[in-house]
C-alpha cells in the first residue's frame, strides 16, 4: 500500500514543477523571495533553498501591528538558519494610507512591492518571488467578480507577472500559484517549519478576509468544490489569452494612430466598428499604458468610453480618471494625461493659427485648414430641385447654409477675438458669449483660440463643424443661397 505522505509529496512536486515551468524559473540568477513570517511564505523559501534555487529573503514591516517587530525578527532568524542573506524594509503604511485617500491595504501592497522591487534591482536579482497560493487566486477572481471586472480580472493572478510601474525589466513569480493553502501548511508541518500568525488576517474588517472567512465557506455548501473550480476557471482564461492577445495585437496596429509617452490617438472609425468586447481589450491596453497602477478598467468604464467615441453628435472632453482625459474631436480619439493631451493639441492646432481671410463667395472656392481638413464654399441661386431637396434641414454639423441677402459683407475665415458673441441656432435668437458656447460644447481650452469660425461683416454665422447661427436662415423668399462644407481627406 502507498504511503500518503509519499502520494501528497509527488503531487506536490509535480505541481511545482508545472509553476516551475510557467514562472520560468532558472538554476543561475539570484531570485529575492518575499517573507512575511507566514506559511505559505515560509514553505515557498524553503522549498526554492531546498531545490537549490539560489534565493535572498526580503521581509516589509508595515507599521501597523505590534507584533511586527517580532515578526521582522523571526523571518531575520529564518534566513540565518538557511544561510541566506536578509533584507529588510519599513514604512508607516497606516500614514501612508491616510495621507493618500488609500485603503490600508492598497497602501500596504503598494509600499511592499515599491521595496521588493527596489531592493531585487539594488541585487541584479532574475526576479522577485512572492507566495501567492491557489486559495489567494480563488480569493482575488472574487474579489474581481464583486467589483465588476471584465475577463482580464477575472484570470486574476499570473505565474509570471511584468508590471513596468514597479520596474521594467524584473518580473513578479508565483510559485505556488497552484498549490492550495492546507497542502502548503501541511509541508510546514511534515518539515518541522514554525511560521507567525497574523492575526489581522482574521480580521473581517479587510474585504479579502471576508471572502475567506465568510463568502467562500458559504459557497462551499452549495458546492463542495467551488474554489477547485474558480481556480480552474481562471486558468482556462488565462490559457486563453495568448490567443486574444494576438487578436489585440492585429486591431490595435489597425486602430492606434499614435502611442507615445502619456497619450495614446484612437482613429474613431475603426475603433467604434469593432466588437464592444475587443472594445473593451483595447481600452485595457490602452489603460495599461497610460495607467501601469490602475488595478483593473471595469466594464461600466469601457462602456461609458466605448458609447463617447460611438456617439457622432458632439466633439468633446471628459475626465475619466484622476489626470487622465478622453478627448475626442473628428475621427481622432485622445487618452492619456492632461498635459499630454494639451500639448498635442498646441502642436497640432497651433498650425490652424492664420490672419482673417476673405472668402470670395460668388465662385466655388475650396481653403486648406490643415491636417486634411478643407472649407469649401460656393452661392448658387435657389431653384426648384434645391427648394424641393431642402438639405439645410438636415442635422449634417460639417454643412452649413445661409440666405445671402441677410447677410453682410465681407464674408471672412477668423479666430476668436475677446467679447466675441454668438446666436446659436435653436437659442431662438437669444446671444450668448463665444467663450461659454465652447464650455458647453465641451470644446478644449487649448483649441478655442484656433477654432475657425465664419463670420459676415457684423456676426458669427459658423462655428464650423460644431454650430451655425440664427442669422441667414433660409426661407420662403430667399432667392440666392451660400453653401458651406467642412470635408476631411483622410
Amino acid at each position: 500500500m502507498k504511503n500518503p505522505d509519499n502520494i501528497w509529496q509527488t503531487e506536490f512536486e509535480k505541481r511545482f514543477q508545472t509553476a516551475s515551468e510557467r514562472c520560468q524559473l532558472r538554476s543561475d540568477p539570484v531570485y529575492l523571495v518575499g517573507v512575511s513570517g507566514g506559511a505559505d511564505s515560509v514553505a515557498l523559501a524553503h522549498w526554492l533553498h531546498s531545490q537549490d534555487f539560489r534565493i535572498a529573503i526580503a521581509h516589509f514591516h508595515h507599521g501597523a501591528r505590534a507584533a511586527a517587530d517580532d515578526d521582522a525578527a523571526f523571518v531575520h532568524a529564518f534566513a540565518k538558519d538557511l544561510g541566506l542573506s536578509f533584507h529588510g524594509g519599513h514604512a508607516d503604511v497606516p500614514m501612508m494610507a491616510k495621507e493618500n485617500g488609500w485603503s490600508f491595504e492598497e497602501a500596504a501592497r503598494i509600499a511592499r512591492y515599491q521595496f521588493l522591487f527596489a531592493t531585487a534591482a539594488a541585487l541584479g536579482s532574475g526576479g522577485v518571488i512572492v507566495a501567492h497560493t491557489a486559495d489567494d487566486q480563488v480569493e482575488t477572481v472574487l474579489m474581481h467578480l464583486l467589483r465588476g471586472s471584465g475577463v482580464a480580472g477575472l484570470r486574476g493572478m499570473h505565474f509570471r507577472e511584468q508590471m513596468p510601474i514597479w520596474h521594467p525589466t524584473i518580473h513578479l513569480l508565483r510559485p505556488f500559484l497552484n498549490q492550495w493553502r492546507e497542502d502548503v501548511e501541511r509541508y510546514c508541518a511534515v518539515h518541522g517549519l514554525t511560521f507567525v500568525t497574523d492575526e489581522s488576517n482574521d480580521d473581517q474588517s479587510f474585504f479579502r478576509n471576508r471572502l475567506r472567512h465568510s463568502l467562500i465557506p458559504q459557497l462551499a455548501t452549495y458546492n463542495a468544490g467551488v474554489k477547485e473550480h474558480i481556480w480552474q476557471t481562471a486558468a482556462i482564461l488565462n490559457d486563453s489569452e495568448s490567443i486574444v492577445e494576438a487578436a489585440v495585437e492585429t486591431t490595435w496596429q489597425h486602430v492606434v494612430k499614435t502611442e507615445t509617452e502619456g497619450l495614446i490617438i484612437l482613429n474613431r472609425d475603426p475603433f467604434v466598428s469593432v466588437e464592444p468586447a475587443m472594445q473593451r481589450y483595447l481600452l485595457r491596453r490602452c489603460m495599461q499604458h497610460l495607467l501601469p497602477d490602475l488595478r483593473d478598467l471595469d466594464y461600466r468604464m469601457t462602456r461609458t468610453i466605448a458609447d463617447l467615441a460611438a456617439d457622432q453628435n458632439h466633439d468633446g472632453c471628459w475626465l475619466l480618471f484622476d489626470d487622465c482625459l478622453l478627448m475626442r474631436y473628428g475621427n481622432s480619439l485622445l487618452l492619456g494625461s492632461e498635459a499630454a493631451v494639451y500639448r498635442h493639441l498646441n502642436a497640432k492646432f497651433s498650425q490652424w493659427r492664420h490672419p482673417a481671410r476673405l472668402l470670395d463667395t460668388q465662385t466655388r472656392g475650396t481653403l486648406d485648414l490643415c491636417h486634411g481638413w478643407t472649407l469649401i464654399y460656393e452661392e448658387r441661386p435657389m431653384d426648384e430641385n434645391l427648394r424641393e431637396s431642402s438639405p439645410w434641414l438636415s442635422a449634417n454639423e460639417f454643412e452649413a447654409w445661409f440666405d445671402v441677402n441677410q447677410l453682410v459683407q465681407p464674408i471672412v475665415l477668423r479666430h476668436a477675438e475677446e467679447g466675441d458673441r454668438f446666436q446659436p441656432f435653436g437659442m431662438h435668437g437669444r446671444h450668448m458669449k463665444l467663450s461659454d458656447f465652447f464650455v458647453n460644447q465641451k470644446i478644449p481650452q487649448m483649441m478655442r483660440e484656433f477654432f475657425p469660425l465664419v463670420c459676415d461683416r457684423e456676426d458669427i454665422l459658423w462655428v464650423v463643424g460644431q454650430r451655425r447661427s440664427e442669422k441667414g436662415l433660409i426661407g420662403p423668399d430667399t432667392s440666392h443661397v451660400i453653401h458651406f462644407r467642412l470635408k476631411h481627406g483622410g
